[in-house]
């Protein structure tokens, strides 16, 4: 499904969220096969505390969806990228500032010369840079979100998949009665709907990790980590769709935040080396 394709269609971009969250939904219920899942699901259904949170979680994340199709699919890859690179940065702020998280010197170092990179590729964006801070705002607020909610991955990403499902329902609908046959019924090829079933695949597992891992590091930890997840969708942008950005001034932004990365490995494999020695 080509970038050129999609941006032909206006709202596919809508049923290609919509269809993230069914396939998700339907992953999800298949996975949920023991009574203690299920049970745990229906606890979290009940609580009065954690379904507002994880609604709210649902909320946004499935904005972020849709601000990432929405780049994706109008040639702005790359400045997606940039936002993805933005959102550890948000993250490891709100673990200081939230979570009372702390850094090591070479962790601020590493920070001081990912933050410098970041900035210069948001200053060079043509435009409001509203595409990158609006998902690493949105997806740093999720992470903090997942992160005090004590639930299981899979639970949480259920309960999210549920609160969306009729809006998501509503906006297949409402995109084959605006314009015709949707995407992924009545106009896809067989490429077209492999594709369409593997969202439930490459959008459930990730977040599930992405639980599991928030209910086990310091989210500081995490959001340095996060870093190879842009820099792969940047090269994406560049080698497999020929999205380039409009600037060449913008890879030493990209190179002060890969520098900033591989300061970031080395204090990290320093420090398990210190720690299991110890």
């Amino acid at each position: 499904m080509g970038a050129s394709v999609v941006a032909q269609q206006p709202h596919w971009s809508l049923e290609v969220l919509c269809q993230r969250v069914v396939w998700s939904l339907l992953l999800c219920a298949l996975m949920l096969g023991s009574g203690a899942r299920r049970a745990e699901l229906r606890r979290v259904i009940a609580s009065r505390t954690h379904l507002p949170a994880l609604a709210l979680a649902a909320l946004l994340i499935s904005a972020n969806w849709m601000v990432f199709v929405y780049a994706s699919s109008t040639g702005q890859l790359y400045r997606a990228g940039i936002g993805y690179l933005v959102t550890p940065m948000v993250q490891i702020g709100l673990g200081v500032a939230f979570l009372g998280e702390r850094l090591r010197r070479p962790q601020w170092w590493a920070l001081a010369l990912a933050g410098l990179g970041m900035a210069e590729l948001v200053f060079l964006a043509e435009g409001w840079p509203w595409i990158e801070l609006s998902l690493a705002g949105m997806f740093g607020a999720y992470g903090l979100v997942r992160k005090r909610v004590p639930v299981s991955p899979l639970t949480g990403l259920t309960v999210e998949t549920l609160v969306l499902l009729l809006p998501a329902l509503a906006g297949i609908a409402w995109v084959h009665s605006a314009s015709g046959p949707g995407l992924a019924i009545a106009e896809a090829s067989p490429s077209t709907m492999a594709l369409m079933l593997g969202l439930g695949v490459t959008t459930a597992v990730p977040l599930m990790w992405f639980a599991a891992a928030a209910a086990r590091l310091p989210l500081s930890t995490i959001g340095f980590l996060q870093f190879s997840a842009p820099i792969c969708q940047v090269l994406l942008g560049v080698l497999a769709f020929g999205q380039r950005p409009p600037d060449p001034a913008m890879w030493w932004g990209y190179a002060a935040i890969g520098l900033g990365v591989v300061v970031l490995v080395v204090e990290l494999l320093r420090f398990r080396v210190r720690a299991v020695a110890a």
